[in-house]
């Protein structure tokens, strides 16, 4: 379901107004269960939807887990297209414990060729569905209750940051293409 609407991008978030019971297990810092994070992620997704002005979804996958992903999240300047598509892992004790994993499409990279999983390599036991890059985010200080656009400011931020010094920095390139040469030669992972 794609839901269209004319607000700015940045400004005051939407009052998605959680549940009463989601809200009470958020204070007590307890697991959700899976009806609650179901519709936790449904209201990031319409949380999302209103700030990047572009459709979010969730679901479950058996040897993912639960996802979110953006049909269109706007990528910082210094990245080779304007925007593209975002999957978060979500984990089964959100909002408590922050997202780790998100993946990319493939052909996203920093100017010049510096690919996103190369500067936030994910853990080996992810692996990245095809055409697909497992990264895992950024430091960011996580506070049990978050929402998820919290992280993506701070995603945001870490690419364009690193972009821009991807673009100054003598040498960067050559390093960094010996971090994917080396990255290549390694044999695939195989999922258990």
């Amino acid at each position: 379901m794609a839901i269209r609407l004319s607000l700015p991008r940045f400004g005051r978030k939407p009052d998605i107004g959680y549940d009463a019971r989601a809200q009470q297990e958020r204070v007590e810092g307890s697991r959700l269960s899976t009806e609650s994070l179901a519709l936790r992620l449904q209201q990031e997704c319409a949380a999302l939807t209103l700030l990047y002005r572009c459709p979010a979804e969730y679901g479950c996958d058996p040897q993912l887990g639960f996802w979110l992903q953006l049909s269109a999240w706007p990528l910082p300047a210094g990245m080779n297209q304007p925007v593209c598509p975002l999957i978060i892992l979500v984990p089964r004790d959100f909002p408590v414990v922050s997202p780790v994993t998100f993946f990319l499409p493939a052909e996203v990279t920093l100017l010049p060729k510096m690919r996103p999983d190369v500067l936030l390599p994910a853990g080996d036991n992810v692996v990245a569905p095809e055409n697909w890059q497992s990264c895992a985010w950024p430091s960011v200080r996580w506070r049990p209750g978050d929402d998820l656009d919290r992280i993506l400011g701070t995603l945001h931020a870490a690419l364009e940051t690193a972009g821009r010094l991807a673009l100054t920095l003598p040498g960067v390139e050559a390093v960094l293409s010996s971090q994917q040469s080396t990255a290549k030669d390694m044999p695939d992972k195989e999922v258990a």
